[in-house]
């Protein structure tokens, strides 16, 4: 199995060395483990009712708050992947105000879960109130697992050298 991890692992450091430095550490220091978080996938990517603009804009919204760049050009790249307007993209990256009163609610609901704001709830109220109880839980669910790259990275130590990038959308 550990062959096996790392063989994924080398494939991924050819493919973005970036990407997949911290799974490297993981193989490295806690064998088993990528595996482990390879399980999670089902649910970093769990999609039933909700819109893939909707579950993209609530994860631009969260790295926009949390990452310094890297992660959110991810979160960026599989936005476009997914077919997402881009002009919805950059408005998100702008922080939001310029996107529609529908994607406007679920980015500052995303932002408010991310940064613990006052506002949090009252946020969640309303959007369950206008999407219902499942695409809530839908946002929820995409907000708290796309956070975890960014923590990861940070308790590896590995955003000590983060730098901002300059993210982009489309090619």
């Amino acid at each position: 199995m550990a062959w096996l991890e790392k063989t994924f692992v080398r494939w991924g450091q050819k493919q973005d060395p970036m990407r997949f430095e911290w799974l490297t550490l993981l193989a490295e220091n806690a064998p088993g483990s990528v595996w482990k978080f390879l399980g999670l996938a089902p649910l970093m990517s769990y999609k039933r009712k909700a819109s893939l603009t909707q579950l993209n804009v609530a994860r631009l919204a969260t790295m926009r708050a949390e990452d310094c760049g890297v992660c959110l050009q991810i979160t960026v790249d599989q936005a476009v992947k997914s077919g997402m307007d881009q002009n919805l993209i950059q408005a998100a990256l702008a922080g939001g105000a310029n996107l529609p009163p529908d994607e406007k609610l679920i980015y500052d609901f995303a932002k408010a879960v991310t940064l613990r704001l006052p506002d949090a709830n009252d946020l969640a109220d309303q959007v369950e109130e206008r999407y219902g109880k499942e695409i809530h839980t839908e946002l929820s669910l995409a907000v708290a697992t796309v956070l975890f790259f960014p923590k990861a990275k940070r308790g590896l130590g590995i955003l000590k050298t983060c730098q901002a990038v300059q993210v982009r959308v489309g090619s």
